[in-house]
């Protein structure tokens, strides 16, 4: 497929999904807990029904992997989908929810569009193309090209985590950023330097992996490497990255002492239907008594907390 056909078709179907999810979000919605604790929306189903149904018509062999609705087909090509990105946001009408889709090919994503309807702000990336910001929708809209800030120095760095347990790794010689409902926003703006965001799944992280490193940043998951599904990680700019993985001990053994996150990882490719609803198969390394329940906390326990409701990717 041609990549610049590939980034209309995702604009295009981005476009109908965030009209629709923008009327459920105008009339109002209430939202209900699935069976991992997360709220949902009738928005949610619906805005992934109309992002299945476009794409399998118009790019029929490819794989589709959406929150709600699992995992359809098998191809090299998977479009990732976040029907309502921040569906807490959307439920209390808090404009600060987006619209997620980005297409992996051979396991590299390629392409990423994210779209705040409410907002009126539309962000995308290419493989190699840069990363961009535009007003939604897109027509006739100018647009900007996006860069990570140039900070090198811990002592000038201005940082972000999605939490206090994250806040509190980073190194204490850095600024903390004031908390934001769009951190990673601020980053590819260059407004903060670096996000630790050490939870979610790989439908929240896909587009926005693309977009900071095409914005000149990098990310690094918590085991070393550079996926989205093994249960988020860091994202810096490119001169501070190297400084916070030390401080973090990401890929590194650890020393007497120190404590690291459950490394948690939701196979969504695997998901399993039960009763309407997707099952995740949630895995910790390493093993060991108790570690289950560990790795649902890390991934369900406070991640729509009414306690830190301001903390989105």
């Amino acid at each position: 497929m041609d990549s610049a056909d590939d980034l209309q078709l995702a604009f295009d179907t981005s476009d109908l999904a965030a009209d629709l999810a923008l009327a459920y979000f105008e009339s109002g919605v209430s939202a209900t807990l699935k069976a991992d604790g997360t709220p949902v929306t009738e928005a949610d189903r619906a805005v992934e029904r109309l992002f299945r149904e476009t794409l399998s018509a118009a790019r029929p062999e490819d794989a589709l992997l959406g929150e709600e609705l699992g995992q359809l087909g098998e191809s090299d090509r998977v479009w990732i989908i976040d029907p309502v990105d921040g569906t807490s946001f959307f439920s209390r009408r808090d404009p600060n929810w987006r619209v997620h889709i980005a297409l992996e090919v051979a396991g590299s994503t390629e392409i990423s569009v994210v779209t705040a309807p409410a907002l009126r702000r539309c962000w995308w990336a290419t493989r190699g193309g840069g990363s961009f910001e535009s007003s939604w929708p897109r027509e006739e809209a100018e647009s900007k090209g996006l860069e990570v800030s140039t900070t090198s120095m811990l002592a000038d760095a201005r940082l972000d985590a999605l939490d206090d347990a994250s806040r509190a790794r980073l190194p204490p010689s850095a600024a903390r950023a004031p908390a934001s409902p769009l951190p990673l926003v601020e980053l590819v703006r260059g407004e903060i330097d670096a996000f630790l965001v050490e939870r979610y799944h790989i439908w929240d992280h896909a587009p926005w992996i693309l977009l900071v490193e095409e914005a000149g940043g990098r990310f690094t998951d918590r085991t070393g490497g550079h996926a989205g599904d093994q249960g988020g990680g860091l994202y810096s700019n490119a001169n501070l990255h190297s400084h916070l993985l030390t401080a973090l001990q990401y890929g590194a053994p650890l020393t007497a002492g120190t404590k690291r996150p459950p490394a948690v990882t939701v196979d969504a490719a695997r998901s399993r239907r039960r009763d309407g609803v997707p099952r995740h198969e949630v895995k910790c390394e390493p093993r060991g008594r108790g570690c289950a329940s560990a790795a649902y906390r890390a991934l369900t326990g406070s991640t729509y907390s009414p306690l830190s409701p301001r903390r989105q990717l």
